[in-house]
């Protein structure tokens, strides 16, 4: 079932699977707003990048210690 937050969808593209039907559906966007999501999703993900990283390295840096 598609999420509703706001957007309005088009036709699902339907993948029939032996154990499962997939439906997926895209809301239809503007240019603009599809730039301004796509930005947020590259933001998300290099925020991610940079959490996990200092994860790494306080790792490193604790396994110094042992």
């Amino acid at each position: 079932m598609a999420r509703d937050i706001g957007d309005i969808y088009g036709e699902p593209t339907v993948r029939v699977y032996p154990n499962a039907i997939v439906r997926n559906y895209h809301p239809i966007l503007t240019p603009e707003e599809r730039e301004r999501r796509m930005m947020d999703i590259a933001r998300a993900a290099a925020d991610l990048i940079a959490s996990a990283e200092e994860g790494r390295r306080r790792n490193e840096d604790n396994s110094k210690f042992d």
